[in-house]
């Protein structure tokens, strides 16, 4: 628990990171959507917010940017998971995809902050 500020996927099909997901969603308790965006919405947010397009493969969730400036934030943006039973970070990934055998991996990298009670 505390407050999410970041969550980077890196998506590896088939042994290499591939842009082959629809879409992307971020959910607490099972039931409530905080966010849902398609491909091409994400990566149009991501390099408007960045300034260029990321890496292949790359699914980020930024809460850390309320003044539209990374890491210049008041944590306005930022997702409170203290009271969250769960906390998904779901990326569909493409129908049709051809996945390899013990080859395809979604590593995740996440940022936190607790505050102390």
């Amino acid at each position: 628990g505390g407050d999410l500020l970041r969550l980077l996927h890196v998506l590896e099909i088939n042994g290499a990171r591939s842009d082959a997901f629809d879409s992307q969603r971020l959910r607490l308790n099972k039931t409530q959507d905080l966010y849902f965006f398609d491909r091409w919405v994400a990566k149009y947010k991501n390099r408007q917010l960045y300034g260029f397009d990321l890496p292949t493969g790359s699914i980020v969730w930024d809460f850390q940017n309320a003044w539209a400036v990374p890491e210049e934030s008041d944590l306005r943006d930022t997702i409170d998971t203290e009271r969250a039973t769960t906390t998904e970070s779901i990326v569909t990934v493409t129908a049709g995809t051809t996945l390899g055998s013990n080859n395809n991996f979604l590593h995740t990298v996440r940022e936190f902050i607790q505050m102390p009670s």
